[in-house]
């Protein structure tokens, strides 16, 4: 399997200057006032509905929050939207944020929303003068720093004194298979399967497989290089038929405000372990491998879904990636 989507973490400090408050997880928080800054910071016809807008479809804040399919789409022409190109990811799970304190966002980009990074770094900092939670906080940016390499846990000032130099985003180097590997659902995942929220009671191996599968290619196709060539028949059938050797899961319920709504709304999902028998997902390990960075299910653009692995044999070597130039 060869796949043709890089990607590239960015950090964002921030340093409040007034208090910080939020109902309950942040990613939300973080989400909406992204959205709404990116598209004062871009927007230059003002109308009020993007889908009567002559630039809909070739816009900066379009294509990065709202995502309609292009039309001439092979996929998801019916949808309103593909899959957004971005995933917001608070470090810490904060309720409230005093002046003089700071905190991490993390910001993955995906494919061919890299090329924007300037915009929504002017974005975010203009976020913090526009403010955030029910009382309306404040923060100043005080770094940005990127990822040197995927997976790598390295980092590298990026933006100084008003000058922005990014590395190139690239495809995560995918290790050898072990015998056995562990994932850790870090944040909540929620996704459907057959109909029915999956819990852990009902936990299936496939759920996620599938989810990893669908997501993988519509990403590859709407904001990679190059579509990802599979046979999704026979993949999907294997998906089926793989079980857990264990699992430690838990229910996770979070609570998050609809701005649009003007109502909170509760939305939940797993967290905790599962350990999968290395031979058993081997035609998936490249995709379980670059989930990490895309995270799987619901609401992965505020920061749900993500998980990591854990190889009980750490690899020997890597197989080297491909730099997007």
């Amino acid at each position: 399997m060869e796949l043709h989507l890089p990607v590239a973490r960015y950090r964002f400090l921030l340093r409040a200057t007034t208090i910080i408050k939020f109902y309950a997880y942040s990613g939300s928080a973080w989400r909406g006032l992204f959205g709404h800054a990116l598209k004062q910071a871009t927007c230059v016809t003002h109308e009020k509905d993007c889908k009567n807008c002559l630039l809909y479809r070739s816009c900066v804040y379009s294509y990065i929050f709202e995502t309609p399919p292009p039309v001439n789409a092979e996929y998801m022409r019916r949808y309103n939207a593909a899959p957004h190109p971005f995933i917001l990811k608070p470090d810490d799970l904060l309720r409230e944020l005093n002046p003089g304190e700071t905190t991490g966002l993390t910001l993955t980009l995906i494919g061919k929303a890299n090329q924007h990074l300037p915009y929504v770094i002017h974005a975010l900092q203009q976020a913090g003068e526009r403010g955030i939670g029910p009382a309306e906080g404040h923060y100043t940016l005080e770094k940005v720093t990127q990822e040197t390499w995927p997976g790598s846990n390295l980092e590298e000032d990026i933006y100084t004194n008003g000058q922005l130099s990014p590395l190139p985003a690239k495809i995560p180097a995918i290790p050898p298979l072990p015998s056995h590997v562990t994932l850790e659902f870090q944040s909540p995942v929620r996704l459907k399967y057959q109909n029915r929220l999956l819990t852990p009671q009902r936990f299936e191996v496939a759920a996620i497989l599938g989810n990893l599968l669908r997501r993988v290619s519509m990403l590859s196709y709407f904001h990679g290089n190059a579509p990802l060539e599979l046979d999704f028949k026979s993949l999907t059938a294997a998906a089926r038929s793989t079980a857990a050797l264990s699992t430690e899961l838990k229910w996770s319920e979070w609570t998050r405000y609809s701005s649009r709504q003007k109502t909170k709304m509760q939305m939940g999902g797993i967290t905790g372990t599962v350990q999968l028998n290395g031979e058993d997902i081997k035609p998936f390990w490249p995709l379980l491998w670059i989930g990490q960075w895309l995270h799987i299910g619901k609401a992965t653009s505020m920061g749900l879904g993500h998980y990591q692995i854990t190889m009980t044999e750490p690899p020997q070597t890597q197989i080297p990636g491909r730099v997007d130039k």
